[in-house]
């Protein structure tokens, strides 16, 4: 049986003291199928490429 997919969005504005734990929070579930989508501002996506 497929693990169903779960996708957390992460909205953000003005979160560049944050947004580096809650991708790290993201990536160590334990959960395996996940999809994480988050925003396009230039500084979260560098810390997402990490």
């Amino acid at each position: 049986m497929q693990k169903l997919l779960f996708s957390i969005i992460t909205v953000t504005y003005n979160a560049e003291k944050v947004v580096e734990r809650t991708l790290k929070s993201v990536a160590e579930q334990s959960y395996s199928n996940i999809e994480h989508i988050i925003g396009s501002s230039p500084y979260i996506m560098l810390c997402a490429e990490k």
